[in-house]
């Protein structure tokens, strides 16, 4: 395959290509030059016309035209030459291979003799062929059997990836223990992005949402999370109420098909809900009683809403038939108002030996969280500490709804904590707990501001390290460029390469102290070229951005100086290496446990206080 695509290709630019002559002659000079050089009929011609050739061999065949020898380039008024580059591993000479403006243009003749000696000897790098050097030894080292045994192992690799897709829930019990991912590109935004890696919750906003200007469905509610779930990066409530299943799939509508049913409900990632089992009960109409709530995310990423009727029977449980929803139609129909929020679905029949006389149906009413008495949704109770409980048959005075909030404390009080043989539990006081938690939160927010501090202090040393050493090199490279033989500047980005590559190998190993060899100047050296360069100021990371296709010496200024101050905190090396990692280990190893021990002890002191507390109560009681 990729020799036939070779053969193509090559063959394709070769007969696209004007004036095709198999051949013509092409001289690296002309190459560098970017072509012939325009020329008036005032300027003289440099080449003189050779002598006629022979007969042509055939009096039916003319001879071919062939362009005249063409003088080699002068020399370049300054810079390295054509022939100075070679010396350089990483400058590439062949023919067409290198550009040099930079060179003064030479004129050629105007006119061509009729008949001119057809070459005797023709070089690879003078001819365009179909094969060129690399392609003849991409043909030498062609092995069918390697290309055959590629192509099996990407067949097979394909197979074992379909293999592992259709059976994911089988790998995902196998590795993780679970049937399912419960985070996907939306969480990652949600969590990474909108929550700073949990940092932020945003909880301030609900003061502005509270204002009597807010739209009612969003009036106490979190702005971010509002914003995001508009956009499907986090769920939202969706209720399913009046639910009722009918023309059930079973055999036969007399006494003995009455049976127990219930619904099973799959939504994203989140775990399977069950409903109530409905026992004795006619499969042509089941009415379940409970308000089923969903957690959506209205977008593409969120899997369907399957929702399954199975019929519990004498031995196990059977699947009759199942209906799948679009999660975001399923918010469209829960904001509509009305009637038109009620919808009635065909079931699919999973039960393919049952005979039925009509598609069996789901009845759904669906709805937002506006319908929870509660508005659980817009409560948080972080901040008041307090407890929503329902009233179905009044209002609170206070709050004005059919709802009332109590503080914590006073739940705890009036429920006493009791196990279940109905015996009352010990527990600690509240206001122990509100301080244990209270501590738990300042050492994360000490925990997470350490860790910021310290990873944004060595990233910013790495890359200002980084940053100095590579400007350092280029005037390294331009002092050792001065005493190379042969150099002249402006000397091209490949040629100081080279210089670089030359100098790590032949010094690499031998402790060749500074000043002993050409290849390794002293500081001093390097400053007065850093004072006053051969040629334009290098920048930091130019070879990279001239890789890149950026231009050449494009990248990051290197600001005055840069040499003296490399050379006053390379003496700092050691110890910013070393108290980095101190740092590093300290945050990211010792202070968790650190932190972990000293609220284990704050709890051991409150709970011998509470103990105390006790015993002297009992005391008393006595």
């Amino acid at each position: 395959m990729r020799l036939c695509a070779l053969v193509l290709f090559r063959c394709a630019w070769i007969f696209s290509a004007q004036d095709f002559d198999p051949f013509s002659t092409v001289d690296a000079g002309w190459i560098s030059q970017g072509g012939f050089a325009s020329q008036t009929a005032t300027e003289a011609p440099t080449v003189q016309p050779t002598a006629a050739p022979a007969p042509s061999p055939s009096p039916l065949a003319p001879s071919p035209l062939a362009p005249a020898p063409v003088a080699p380039a002068p020399s370049p008024a300054f810079g390295l030459g054509l022939d100075e580059l070679k010396s350089f591993p990483r400058c590439k000479v062949k023919g067409a291979s290198l550009t040099m403006p930079s060179l003064p243009k030479f004129s050629v003749p105007t006119s061509l003799p009729t008949s001119l000696p057809m070459p005797t000897s023709v070089t690879p790098q003078q001819t365009r062929r179909l094969f060129g050097a690399a392609e003849l030894e991409t043909l030498a080292t062609f092995s069918p059997a390697k290309t055959v045994q590629e192509i099996l192992i990407c067949v097979l690799i394909l197979v074992l990836l379909a293999f592992l897709w259709t059976h994911r829930k089988e790998a995902y019990i196998l590795c993780f223990g679970d049937d399912r991912l419960h985070a996907g590109l939306p969480d990652v935004c949600w969590y990474g992005l909108c929550q700073c890696c949990g940092l932020c919750k945003y909880e301030w906003t609900v003061l502005c949402t509270n204002w009597p200007c807010c739209p009612r469905r969003w009036r106490g509610g979190n702005a971010m999370r509002l914003a995001a779930q508009n956009f499907g990066l986090t769920s939202r409530t969706i209720e399913l109420s009046n639910v009722v299943v009918g023309d059930l799939p079973v055999t036969g509508y007399s006494l003995s098909s009455f049976g127990s049913f219930y619904l099973h409900i799959e939504c994203g990632k989140y775990p399977e809900i069950i409903s109530t089992v409905q026992e004795d009960k006619d499969p042509r109409k089941i009415q379940f009683p409970e308000v089923l709530t969903l957690r959506l995310r209205e977008s593409m990423w969120d899997h369907l809403v399957d929702i399954s009727v199975y019929q519990i029977r004498f031995v196990g449980v059977v699947q009759l038939c199942q209906v799948s929803l679009d999660p975001r139609r399923v918010c469209d129909w829960a904001h509509q108002e009305g009637e038109s929020c009620t919808k009635r679905f065909a079931m699919k029949i999973i039960e393919g030996t049952s005979q039925v006389e009509t598609p069996p149906w789901i009845s759904i009413t669906f709805g937002t969280h506006e319908s929870d008495l509660r508005r659980l949704d817009q409560f948080h109770p972080n901040q008041t500490m307090s407890v929503r409980l329902a009233k179905w048959d009044s209002f609170d005075p206070v709050t004005h709804q059919q709802f009332e909030e109590q503080p914590l404390v006073a739940i705890k009080d009036k429920f006493p904590l009791i196990d279940g043989g109905g015996n009352i539990v010990q527990e600690p006081p509240e206001e122990d707990l509100a301080f244990l938690e209270c501590a738990r939160r300042w050492l994360g927010y000490l925990y997470s501001l350490l860790g910021s501090v310290v990873l944004l202090a060595v990233t910013s040393y790495g890359v200002m390290r980084y940053y100095v050493k590579n400007c350092y090199d280029k005037f390294e490279a331009l002092t050792i460029a001065k005493s190379w033989v042969p150099h002249s500047f402006p000397m091209p980005s490949c040629a100081l390469a080279s210089i670089e590559d030359v100098c790590h190998a032949s010094l690499a190993g031998t402790g060749v102290s500074e000043g002993e060899h050409v290849c390794r100047p002293t500081d001093s050296m390097v400053e007065e070229t850093c004072g006053a360069p051969p040629q334009t100021r290098p920048k930091a990371l130019s070879f990279v951005f001239e890789d890149l296709g950026f231009g050449v010496n494009e990248g990051f200024k290197c600001f005055d100086g840069i040499c003296r101050f490399r050379n006053h905190i390379r003496h700092y090396d050691s110890m910013a290496l070393w108290g980095g990692l101190g740092a590093v280990f300290f945050v990211f190893c010792l202070f968790r446990p650190m932190a972990n021990s000293c609220l284990q002890q704050l709890q051991e002191r409150k709970q011998d206080a509470h103990n105390r507390r006790v015993r002297s109560r009992r005391g008393e009681d006595v």
